[in-house]
Order: C-alpha cells, then sequence, then structure tokens
C-alpha cells in the first residue's frame, strides 16, 4: 500500500501548535521584570540591535490648510539611506495627543488620509480605514506614515514585502522590527523637530498597520497607549492557519511569544484590541485568546480596566463607531 506523504506546511503548522512560549509570564512572578526580560528577547528575535545612529535630517516639504486642519508633508532619515515619509494633520485648538497611523497592505498612507492615488483604492479606504482623518477630526495630531514595502516606500501601486522580508533575513533583520524603528525615530521627529514632546503618544493602525503597532508599542514605552485592528491573535488561528505575507513572520517568535504575550508588554497602558466578527484572516476566537493572555498581565498590574476587546459586526476591518470611544474612554486621564 502506498503511503501519502504529508505536506511540509501542515507539518510546520503542527511544529507552531506544539510550541510553548518560553517568555510567557508563569502567573507567579514578577511581571515587570518578565516584561523587561521579555522586551530584551523580543527586540533581539527582530533584530533591533542592526542599526547604527545617525540624525533624524528633517525636511519639510509642505504645510498647507487642509479640511479644517493643517497638513504638513515631511520626511526624516530613520537610518543611514532611509527616509521616511509622513503626512501631519494638526487640527486646531489644544490636542489631546499624537496619534501615529500604520496603514496595512494597501496602496500606502495615503488611504489614511481619505485619498485616492491608485485604482483600487476605494476598496482600501472601505472598513473606516481613513483613521488619520479620524483621529484629527478627533482632536489628536494625526501622523501618517508611511511604512517599509507599501505605497511610496517600495509599494506603489501595491505592497511588496517578500522580497525585502527575505532579504532582511539574510543580513539578521526582520521587515517589521525596521517599520517598529521608523516608529521610533518618527516620535523623535515630532518631539525634537515639530515640539511635541509635552504631549502623550500613541499608535493605531489595520491589519499589517496593527500587527506593527502591537511590535512598537510592546517595545517602545514612550507609547502611552496602542489600538490595533484586526491584527492580534494566536499564531495558530492567524499567520499559521493561512497563507500570511513575508512580513508578518519573525524567526523564533513561537519558540517565546505568541501574540497575546506580545500584547502583555503593553500594559498597564491602555489598549484597545480591534477585531472583527467575520474575520477570515485573524479569527475570532483566536484573536479572544490572545486578548486574555494579555489580560492577565494587565489584571496582576492593577490595570484590568485599561484593556478593551471591541468586536466589531463583520468582517476584516477597522470599527471606528465601536473603538474610538473605548480608546477615548481608557485614555482620557493621559
Amino acid at each position: 500500500m502506498e503511503h501519502k506523504m504529508r505536506a511540509a506546511k501542515d507539518f510546520a503548522k503542527e511544529l507552531v501548535q506544539n510550541e510553548t512560549p518560553r517568555m510567557r509570564w508563569n502567573g507567579t512572578e514578577d511581571p515587570v521584570r518578565r516584561q523587561t526580560e521579555s522586551r530584551e528577547k523580543l527586540a533581539s528575535l527582530l533584530g533591533m540591535d542592526r542599526f547604527e545612529p545617525c540624525p533624524l535630517n528633517v525636511r519639510v516639504e509642505f504645510e498647507r490648510p487642509w479640511s479644517g486642519h493643517t497638513e504638513t508633508r515631511f520626511t526624516f532619515e530613520s537610518e543611514t539611506g532611509w527616509t521616511v515619509p509622513c503626512h501631519m494633520l494638526t487640527p486646531k485648538g489644544t490636542p489631546k495627543g499624537v496619534m501615529i497611523c500604520l496603514q496595512g497592505h494597501s496602496t500606502g498612507m495615503h488611504n489614511s488620509l481619505n485619498r485616492k492615488l491608485y485604482d483600487g483604492d476605494e476598496d482600501a479606504q472601505s472598513g473606516d480605514r481613513g483613521f488619520a482623518v479620524q483621529a484629527a477630526d478627533r482632536g489628536y495630531i494625526a501622523v501618517a506614515l508611511e511604512q517599509r514595502a507599501f505605497g511610496e516606500c517600495g509599494g506603489t501601486p501595491r505592497p511588496d514585502c517578500y522580497h525585502a522580508a527575505m532579504m532582511s533575513l539574510m543580513v539578521g533583520r526582520t521587515l517589521l522590527g525596521q517599520r517598529i524603528r521608523d516608529v521610533k525615530r518618527a516620535i523623535e521627529t515630532l518631539k525634537t523637530h515639530f515640539g511635541f514632546a509635552y504631549l502623550p503618544y500613541y499608535c493605531m493602525g489595520n491589519s499589517g498597520g496593527g500587527t506593527a503597532t502591537v511590535y512598537a508599542a510592546a517595545l517602545l514605552e514612550e507609547l502611552a497607549g496602542a489600538m490595533p485592528s484586526c491584527s492580534v491573535c494566536t499564531w495558530e488561528k492567524s499567520i499559521a492557519n493561512t497563507v500570511h505575507c513575508a512580513c508578518n513572520y519573525v524567526p523564533g517568535i513561537a519558540r517565546y511569544f505568541d501574540m497575546g504575550d506580545i500584547a502583555a508588554l503593553i500594559a498597564p497602558r491602555p489598549y484597545v484590541q480591534v477585531n472583527g466578527k467575520d474575520d477570515e484572516i485573524f479569527l475570532l476566537d483566536g484573536a479572544k485568546d490572545a486578548f486574555n493572555e494579555a489580560k492577565r498581565v494587565y489584571e496582576a498590574l492593577g490595570a484590568a480596566d485599561k484593556c478593551r476587546l471591541v468586536v466589531g459586526g463583520g468582517g476584516h476591518r477597522f470599527y471606528a463607531a465601536d473603538a474610538w470611544p473605548v480608546f477615548e474612554e481608557l485614555t482620557m486621564n493621559n
């Protein structure tokens, strides 16, 4: 009788499912000490030690009134040879804080501004994905940051993550780690060049932007809170369950963390996890498991009221009407 061979992907999925995260908080040790150790390990896995210091070299390209706000187009240098473009919307009056907005796999950050540049952008902007405009309308300084391999940063008109992600692995980097580096340098730019050091900083994003949001908030303690959308879920019920973009994968990550363990590093800062009830990419039962893992650490730190799961009634998208009131409730005293 002929033996039927297994598919390699099925065997690999089983390996992920059988891993026990080594850096997971065990419920008895000091959770703050575990967070410190976990951040060091996560930074190492992402290749965050591969960046050399360099000047910010900020350039303001234009400033103009737009839709009741002031729009500023600027760039900065994240590392030698790499320039990051951003659009900032500054509302009138005293801002509530700075919201860094990370668009997911799309034609670029212009979708966060509800702007159409390419065919199909209408679809990219559907599902409340124009969250930079939403943030500015709610009184935040909103910064739409172009993520590496998206839009102007190598993904025009389509995202082009695969080759960049694979080549980054060849030199001990990850594409995700480089995106976090860009968020960190954006915060430095906004504080030092634009004078916003007095404000709290937040980060939000949908899908691939939500993934970068969670990792950034886990590692960058200068972020006062985070609102990732349709991105937080157990590995088993997300990137090990179906084919995803290469930028989601970090070598060795499942040996040490599941995604709930990464979200737990945000505690006790405000954390709003947004998921879609019918999201076929990040399944809701896995999203709930990831949230509950993070919530254990919030409870241990006496901050159970600072994390919230928001479940929208549809699929893979942001849910502005459901999420924003919760986020503003949790960050009210920041």
